[in-house]
């Protein structure tokens, strides 16, 4: 998985889970990355337990749509109708302007990382886990994460699960 064949910018692969306890995963290899000369390897894990059902796991969705595809040569797009640059750009603000989303019209895709990495630290994450997940190498690209929310999601925690302990 570590070699593509030349030509190649990006390979996707689905591991499902197996009977060890092992979680389904997908990882997309692309031969160049950044600042990456050796390019960059970044796997998702199975969020089942998270989402509650196979259904909202992005990870077995996926799996379900390499699965359905007929055997086709490399390089075959696996999400073909998906826009692309300044056309996914043009897309991700119109959404966001129906659904009346502050900043929609200078909203670049970098935003959709931004918000997964808020979103983990909401919910708990380590830093580790929250700079693996965004591909990340250093600490400053913590400084997406919207501490404001994430002190607001933590002191709402704090309140529940304090009165929840009142009512015991």
């Amino acid at each position: 998985m570590r070699c593509l064949p030349a030509g190649r910018h990006s390979a996707v692969y689905y591991e499902e889970e197996d009977n060890f306890g092992t979680k389904a995963k997908v990882g997309i290899h692309w031969a160049k990355r950044k600042n990456r000369q050796g390019g960059a390897m970044l796997w998702r894990e199975c969020e089942c337990e998270s989402r509650g059902t196979k259904a909202l796991c992005a990870v077995h969705r996926f799996g379900e749509r390499l699965k359905s595809l007929p055997l086709s040569p490399a390089g075959t797009k696996v999400f073909p109708q998906l826009p692309t640059g300044t056309c996914a750009k043009n897309l991700l603000r119109r959404y966001l302007r129906l659904l009346q989303i502050r900043g929609a019209s200078t909203a670049t895709m970098k935003c959709i990382r931004a918000g997964k990495a808020t979103a983990l630290a909401m919910a708990g994450s380590n830093i580790q886990d929250i700079l693996k997940l965004g591909g990340w190498k250093g600490a400053g690209a913590l400084s997406y994460i919207d501490v404001a929310r994430v002190d607001q999601a933590h002191q709402l925690r704090q309140s529940v699960e304090g009165s929840s302990e009142e009512e015991n």
